[in-house]
């Protein structure tokens, strides 16, 4: 399953000072962009937002390979690469050897991984055709976020799960139904979402996007403002 980004559409500098970007990931019909049924965007973050986050420049959002790729096709790359698996697993160990991970391997862990997230982007895919994508999300966690209307892209397929939990995370603001901003994704570790360093960036992130175009209710509004 190939996903690549549609086009790539720049928004004003926003009121924080930071320079949003956005790529548009899918649409329904296919080809179609202001006047899609179905849309799905992904944001692109430069540096100084990726510090912002609290992401250290020895991370490797900052490595060529992935660096200046939209979240979305970021995670994507990330959960099939198995050098990048290794060295998640290993800085993050102590979380994988609890009861919440059931002491998993990490040569199951990274093997599952490889295994379970292409299915997991190829249901959001088909999703977006079908017109099921509210299916697939759920609203955070309240004890996760300050806003209780944030939205988060719980993408849970029988097919992806490792060691009986559904271990992914696509996060998104929620425009309306059927248009999702993706703010970024994780492999969950821990139950509670800012009790993990990777978890606590991408509530930073979702908080940051929302805050930057929050109050935008509609589909139609949203894509105005990005092709302004």
């Amino acid at each position: 399953m190939v996903f690549a980004a549609e086009e790539c559409i720049f928004a004003k500098n926003q009121p924080a000072g930071l320079f949003m970007e956005f790529a548009i990931i899918l649409t329904y019909p296919p080809g179609t962009k202001r006047c899609a049924d179905r849309i799905l965007f992904s944001a692109r973050y430069n540096e100084d937002e990726l510090r912002s986050f609290g992401i250290s420049n020895d991370n490797i959002d900052f490595n060529d390979l992935y660096k200046g790729n939209d979240e979305f096709n970021k995670i994507r790359k990330l959960w099939q690469d198995p050098a990048y698996l290794n060295d998640f697993y290993n800085e993050n160990e102590h979380f994988f050897n609890t009861e919440y991970w059931n002491n998993i391997s990490k040569t199951q862990f990274i093997t599952d991984t490889i295994a379970s997230a292409p299915l997991i982007f190829d249901k959001l895919k088909k999703a977006t055709e079908e017109n099921t994508l509210e299916e697939l999300f759920q609203p955070l966690d309240k004890e996760d976020g300050e806003k209780a209307d944030y939205t988060s892209i719980r993408v849970k397929s029988k097919y992806g799960e490792i060691r009986h939990r559904f271990a992914f995370r696509i996060y998104a603001v929620k425009i309306e139904d059927g248009c999702y901003v993706i703010t970024g994704g994780a492999i969950k570790i821990a139950k509670d979402m800012g009790k993990a360093p990777n978890t606590r960036i991408e509530l930073a992130k979702i908080n940051q996007v929302y805050a930057e175009i929050g109050g935008m209710d509609d589909k139609n509004s949203f894509i105005e403002f990005v092709f302004e």
